[in-house]
């Protein structure tokens, strides 16, 4: 596959969080040319318009590139963690990646296997367990790197069990939305992510400078999400915000 070289500083972390601001130019740059390079990649337009085709799934074209730098750039044998699972486009994304760049990760997702939702969203009434396996089958890919966690993560056994699980080189937020859940999945979750790993927090970028028109729908995330991602995170120590993209933000551990 051959690199747009359009767009340097998306092409690792690394660059792209020395690159990132919280300004309208850069949240244009960063969200129009990850859309870009998906598009331009096999593997990953083939996965998302998947997700699009079906209704496999929410977010945008763009987090697809974002999961395949965080991927890439990871330890052979990382160690990614979801908060909330739906229907696996997520889990199932980042077992490609693994695959993509020869990995050996282990991807682990917190999930009730329910239709339980929020005050935000209800879900359909369907067979969660046989939805990701669809989605894994789709793509090829046998789920031996896969490990999901079946109940909420607010619960006393799953916090424990995370906790032997990790440390997490990976660990994205995306399960219940009201506030004081939020942050209970940002304070214990955030602990298990390694030094130098990622915390990726979905639908929390409210308070950000994302032009109009950007993102469909304007979509720039959830007021409670947002506030505990302030709450929590922008004045803690052991995280630094590295960049967002879109209603993603991303914070590096860095104590």
């Amino acid at each position: 596959m051959t690199i747009n070289l359009d767009y340097p500083q998306l092409l690792n972390p690394v660059d792209l969080e020395a690159y990132y601001s919280d300004s309208p130019e850069k949240h244009v740059f960063i969200w129009s040319g990850m859309k870009d390079l998906v598009n331009h990649h096999p593997l990953l337009k083939a996965h998302r318009d998947f997700v699009v085709q079906y209704g496999w799934g929410y977010g945008n074209r763009a987090f697809h590139w974002l999961w395949n730098i965080l991927v890439q750039h990871s330890a052979d044998d990382f160690k990614f963690l979801e908060i909330g699972v739906f229907k696996g486009q997520t889990l199932s994304l980042v077992s490609l990646l693994n695959r993509i760049y020869n990995k050996k990760g282990t991807v682990y997702g917190i999930t009730p296997l329910s239709s339980s939702g929020d005050k935000y969203a209800t879900h359909p009434d369907i067979d969660y367990e046989n939805a990701i396996m669809t989605i894994y089958g789709r793509f090829g890919l046998d789920g031996e790197d896969l490990q999901i966690l079946q109940g909420y993560s607010n619960d006393s056994d799953i916090i424990a069990a995370s906790e032997q699980l990790g440390p997490f080189d990976l660990v994205y937020v995306d399960g219940c939305h009201d506030y004081e859940v939020v942050v209970s999945d940002l304070t214990y979750y955030g602990n298990m992510v390694k030094l130098n790993g990622y915390l990726v927090v979905d639908d929390a970028s409210n308070n950000l400078n994302i032009p109009d028109n950007l993102i469909r729908l304007n979509w720039r995330g959830l007021p409670d999400v947002s506030k505990a991602t302030d709450d929590v995170l922008l004045n803690n120590p052991k995280f630094k915000e590295a960049f967002a993209v879109g209603h993603n933000r991303i914070f590096r551990r860095v104590q």
